[in-house]
């Protein structure tokens, strides 16, 4: 287990207190995927199958005590077109991956999220659970291009950053636009910078999220005067990073060459990057993508279980890593509040769902006497066979989910069933009949395609499975995307399955789901909202890891929905690419500093 630890100006004390960011048993993140919504696009098929499951440490070689090898032109696989690539906007993890090119942070994460790495600064001092002491590294410059033309960077950069971040100056109607606005918005108390070299951040209150946030590929620094002369950086990019943007074709690349002046060395003590350009391809056509990876068109390529046996049959020198996603299956009933004029934990009312001339299951959705039932809401969650979908739907190749938090995150993931969660259709049906033996009939909703998804055939495994309890009917109803998340959104469903994005910081999962002011989901449980609140200001690391589990544990006894599975993702590399891995966090987009090629 690790925590926030590397060598610094961390005591073993300060060690201790802070906070801790989620490990990976199995590493490795994907490009797929990607979306400005809480839900991956998980288009496979079970024809492919995932019987043999590879896994590996790392991709290619790790630099060791041979010598480098500099130069050439580095090109990677997208499969979706970025919006903007303005950092402090945007929130599609496509543009971190020129976020990750040309900007730097103060500090980052390792690939595999196990270690905290200094970057414009060393790591911070912390005099006390409030304050964060960064020191920028002396003589470091911004690309020597206009507007900024190679000036040092100060403290004051990294304060206009953050409170641009914030959204700060800002018009109230404006505000949604700042797409990490939450980060730090009512959470700091000050921004000091003493003199050029030093900025200290206060909060409000012990904030445990705090590193992983600072940390975040979106936190990156910007300087004003390139603001100031585009308006915005949704089309231009001027930071401290290894690579200088040349071009963005939308729809099509973009390119970087290699900065002459970045601040970190390599191995071989010269500067950083080896490489003397990266591109970035938009493949969107998966069987495309495929191809190309296959004709050498791109170095690195990663897919779902559809196109894996093509790509190892076309690809055989191909290093193969399998990895879980970050996303995790989830089946739903009814987001639920509280009635204030009877005092009783309700469904949130909805007619729009129902299919036309279909309206049994309003009566008890209106009433709000039906999931409000928690012997129902169990039952509905005992009589789905995790292992059964797994095996169905992805020919083995998942790993089951039993809390809110992936097991990729295997420092805040559960790791056995929670008693009462498990599958158990005996039990599911007496506890139906202790209920009253209700009829639960109504609309099973998720998001499908005309393509057909894995997504489908979950739904139709589920409902077979649920078909199997007394009084159990629902009908299936795969809905375009645009529809369904309108409809979600809006928490007016009888019961869904779906597949939300999952964060390595633990506040991600929890308060955007679960918590008080929860955003994708909406439970009414005041317990819960007070300990997800807790671990929020917990900045003792294993003291918050245990809070975070036993909340998980609270979660799943309330039973709003069934933790089913995280899916596998394939990663290929191709041998000439050396000491390159893409990042556990799918939002940490193409990290190629270090990044060489063999030929």
């Amino acid at each position: 287990m690790s925590e926030y630890c590397c060598p610094g100006t961390l005591s073993r004390r300060n060690l201790l207190r802070t906070v801790v960011v989620g490990g990976a048993g199995l590493a490795g993140a994907t490009l797929i995927g990607c979306s400005g919504s809480d839900e991956a696009a998980e288009n496979s098929s079970s024809k492919s199958s995932t019987a043999v499951v590879r896994q590996a440490t790392s991709a290619g070689t790790r630099v060791s005590d041979f010598s480098v090898k500099r130069g050439g032109k580095l090109t990677l696989h997208a499969n979706h077109e970025m919006r903007s690539i303005d950092p402090h906007f945007d929130t599609f993890p496509a543009a971190t991956w020129v976020a990750n090119s040309v900007y730097s942070r103060l500090v980052k994460y390792s690939w595999d999220l196990k270690e905290l790495q200094s970057d414009l600064s060393e790591l911070p001092e912390r005099p006390d659970d409030f304050t964060y002491v960064f020191n920028i590294k002396s003589g470091t410059k911004f690309q020597n291009i206009a507007p900024v033309n190679g000036r040092e960077v100060t403290s004051e950069d990294v304060k206009y950053s953050i409170e641009r971040q914030m959204g700060q100056g800002d018009s109230q109607e404006n505000l949604g636009k700042w797409g990490h606005r939450y980060y730090f918005n009512e959470k700091l108390a000050s921004i000091e910078t003493p003199d050029d070299q030093t900025i200290v951040f206060k909060t409000l209150k012990p904030y445990a999220a705090f590193m992983y946030y600072i940390s975040n590929p979106w936190t990156v620094v910007v300087p004003r005067e390139a603001v100031e002369v585009a308006g915005d950086l949704t089309a231009t990019a001027v930071g401290t990073g290894p690579f200088i943007l040349d071009q963005w074709k939308k729809g099509v690349s973009w390119n970087a060459r290699a900065n002459p002046d970045y601040f970190a060395k390599g191995v071989d003590g010269k500067l950083l990057p080896y490489l003397d350009e990266v591109e970035m391809l938009l493949v969107q056509e998966a069987s495309t993508a495929a191809a190309q990876f296959i004709n050498g068109d791109f170095a690195a390529y990663a897919t779902d279980a559809n196109y894996v046996e093509r790509v190892r049959e076309g690809r055989g020198d191909a290093t193969e890593i399998a990895a879980p996603s970050q996303f995790g299956r989830q089946m739903r009933m009814p987001p639920t509040y509280l009635d204030k004029a009877t005092g009783k934990i309700m469904d949130y009312k909805s007619y729009s769902t129902a299919p036309e001339s279909f309206s049994g299951w309003q009566s008890y959705w209106e009433a709000g006497a039906l999931f409000d039932d928690i012997r129902i809401r169990q039952a509905m969650v005992q009589g789905v066979d995790k292992q059964q979908v797994i095996d169905l739907a992805l020919s083995g190749g998942g790993i089951p989910m039993y809390g809110a938090i992936p097991p990729q995150y295997d420092m805040w993931a559960l790791t056995e069933e929670v008693q009462g969660a498990e599958y158990d259709a005996a039990n599911a049906a007496k506890l139906l009949q202790a209920a009253g033996n209700p009829a639960v009939v109504g609309p099973f909703m998720w998001a499908s395609s005309s393509a057909g998804t894995v997504a489908d055939q979950v739904g139709e495994i589920i409902n077979q499975q649920l078909s199997l309890l007394p009084g159990v009917n629902l009908i299936l109803e795969p809905r375009e995307k645009t529809n369904y998340y309108d409809v979600t959104y809006k928490y007016r469903y009888f019961m869904s399955h779906h597949l939300p994005l999952a964060s390595a910081e633990p506040s991600e999962n929890l308060q955007s789901y679960f918590g008080r002011n929860s955003t994708y989901y909406k439970i009414y449980n005041p317990d819960i909202w007070d300990k997800i609140d807790a671990q929020d200001v917990e900045v003792d690391g294993p003291i918050r890891q245990q809070m975070v589990k036993d909340v998980q544990k609270d979660i799943t006894r309330f039973f709003p929905m069934k933790f089913v599975y995280t899916p596998y993702i394939y990663q290929f590399y191709d041998p000439k690419l050396k000491n390159y891995r893409m990042s556990l966090d799918r939002c940490d987009g193409s990290q190629v500093t270090e990044a060489w090629l063999d030929s």
